[in-house]
């Protein structure tokens, strides 16, 4: 960006956003510069290093032999230090000469067709395997999987009292009262929480060595082999090359450092890795990794643990034949040459915790909503103790259950005009529609907006029962949404498109079911309102002013009647609201 372009934009920012931009700036070169420091640093600190392995070599060397290297460093302008080590990598230099003189040629400082064709004969072993690989450990949710259920099984043999305490089914609750989310998501962390503690004392060390063993393992199968014989100009990576075909130093040196440092770390006890491959092979065959593609359905079979063993086998043949760590050695003029730590991305225990703590969480919830569909069957029972949710012929919950059991989506709206349904029938219309009726004839209303409203939620509820009627008989299975909805049931199977346009249907079906529930929740709503502001309970001012002069049949006492509809409407709306909470 050119000096003006930038200084027009810092213009358009606050003084606090350009101090930001600044320190931000200041920050990232003295990053920078740390970062060039510290290479700086090390390098130096590798000379030194060297430097004192050589004057150790010195001191030992009889008073010839320091005379000898006095006088060539003498000649040659170098230190003593310089001589020393020079003498040392032509040592080691001889020794992969005398051993492994077909295979690098140091003169001209090239790898020669011997190293590709050591390395094509690996790659053979990689081909084979490498479809195994991409099938089951491509996907690492379904790894992650089998690493939580192996942890699992060896932490439930030994821990079973932290798995019961974390286990919902355990609490204890007094079944009598209603339980608030709060509470109870509180108690769940707080489980949870202890459950987390005590993993953290378990040292699981063999299992983690285990894991982070197979994660080297998976690198070296998916490691650039390609790239590195792309060096001695080959294309066919099947067929062993001749002489022709060599790769310099350079253009090989940061791949064959990365490769042994893949192999310096990895602890070659084939018995130990194939029988961790087993126990997932165990694990392929009860847990499938998709249903859609046939090939992912085949569990480890003996003949890939047989690629699993002759890829290693084949790795170990590859360093016994290829002294790698020599040849880095003298390649990077490092006496002290060692590999590169390790940083493994598989954390076995927080990839435990994760998983534990999502099922935890989900197992935490179903339990909830079963404790609330316990409240709710109590809460209707004690309202009317008849009701089982089933009213409506085909807007019922054999169509829930039916394209639930299918598809896993909801159409909630089915509980909530089911039991709107029933309310409407077994006690608005023989008990409180007469009340309104009466009222809104004899009643003297302080406002007009009062008796508006009270009127309009009047009119929608006698209403109410033709609207479900004419709704719920669209799903009948000679009517439109009914055979709409077999035909996607009787094909939806596992067709992707299909189901997202079955998904997008059931919105719209639940969309306009949830809009006519609303309708009439809302004008229950309004009646149960204005019902509560005639109780005598009520602070603000009553909007009738003849309330007592209003006579009923039986001479039934209005202020005893208003309080018995009240705390009808108000348990109606608490069964209302424990539907929303559960479906």
């Amino acid at each position: 960006m050119e000096r003006s372009e930038f200084e027009k934009l810092s213009k358009n920012l606050t003084e606090e956003e350009r101090a930001e931009l600044l320190s931000k700036i200041k920050n990232e070169q003295l990053e920078n510069d740390s970062s060039e420091n510290n290479k700086k640093e090390k390098k130096d600190n590798d000379i030194s290093n060297q430097y004192k392995i050589a004057k150790a070599e010195f001191e030992k060397k009889g008073l010839l032999d320091k005379l000898l290297i006095f006088v060539a460093a003498f000649i040659s302008g170098k230190n003593k230090e310089d001589v020393v080590l020079e003498k040392e990598f032509g040592k080691l230099k001889k020794e992969i000469n005398g051993k492994y003189y077909n295979i690098i040629d140091f003169d001209k400082k090239v790898f020669t067709h011997n190293f590709a064709n050591e390395l094509i004969l690996l790659y053979d072993s990689v081909i084979k395997i490498l479809p195994i690989v991409d099938n089951f450990f491509s996907d690492l949710n379904y790894y992650y999987s089998f690493l939580y259920d192996m942890f699992e099984k060896r932490l439930s043999d030994r821990s079973s009292k932290f798995f019961k305490e974390l286990d919902p089914e355990n609490l204890k609750l007094n079944t009598t009262e209603f339980i608030e989310k709060n509470a109870f998501l509180r108690e769940k962390d707080r489980k949870l929480k202890e459950f987390f503690d005590n993993i953290d004392k378990i040292n699981p060390k063999e299992l983690v060595n285990k894991v982070n063993n197979f994660e080297l393992v998976l690198k070296l199968i998916k490691f650039e082999y390609t790239k590195v014989l792309q060096a001695f100009s080959l294309s066919n990576f099947k067929t062993l090359t001749d002489s022709y075909h060599t790769a310099n130093f350079i253009s090989i040196e940061k791949s064959i450092d990365k490769f042994y440092t893949l192999l310096y770390h990895l602890d070659f006890d084939i018995d130990d890795i194939i029988s961790y491959v087993y126990e997932f092979s165990i694990y392929s065959k009860n847990n499938y990794i998709s249903e859609s593609q046939a090939i992912l359905k085949k569990s480890f079979s003996d003949s890939d643990l047989k690629k699993f063993e002759d890829f290693l086998k084949s790795l170990k043949i590859f360093l016994e034949k290829i002294p790698l760590f020599k040849i880095l050695k003298y390649i990077k003029k490092d006496l002290l040459y060692k590999p590169k730590d390790i940083f493994y991305d598989t954390n076995l225990i927080s990839i435990y915790k994760d998983i534990k703590r999502k099922k935890s969480t989900e197992d935490w919830e179903k339990y909830y909503l079963n404790l609330k569909k316990h409240d709710l069957q109590r809460l209707v029972s004690e309202l009317f103790s008849d009701y089982n949710f089933a009213i409506l012929n085909n807007f019922s919950l054999d169509l829930y259950t039916r394209i639930f059991e299918k598809t896993s989506y909801k159409i909630t709206s089915i509980y909530f005009i089911n039991i709107i349904t029933f309310f409407v029938t077994k006690f608005y219309r023989n008990n409180l529609e007469n009340f309104i009726n009466r009222i809104l004839i004899e009643a003297n209303f302080v406002d007009e907006l009062s008796k508006f409203h009270l009127t309009g939620a009047y009119h929608i509820l006698n209403n109410s029962i033709e609207k479900i009627n004419t709704f719920d008989v669209k799903f009948a299975k000679d009517n439109e949404y009914g055979k709409k909805i077999n035909l996607y049931l009787d094909r939806i199977s596992n067709d992707i498109d299909l189901k997202r346009s079955f998904q997008n249907y059931i919105y719209e079906i639940n969309d306009e079911g949830i809009s006519l529930s609303n309708e009439l929740h809302n004008a229950l709503q309004n009646i149960y309102n204005f019902m509560t502001s005639l109780t005598e309970t009520n602070k603000s001012e009553i909007p009738i002013v003849n309330l007592d002069s209003i006579r009923l049949s039986g001479n039934i006492n209005i202020h005893s009647l208003i309080d018995k509809y009240v705390d009808i409407l108000f348990r109606f709306f608490k069964i209302y609201k424990q539907i929303e909470l559960i479906y």
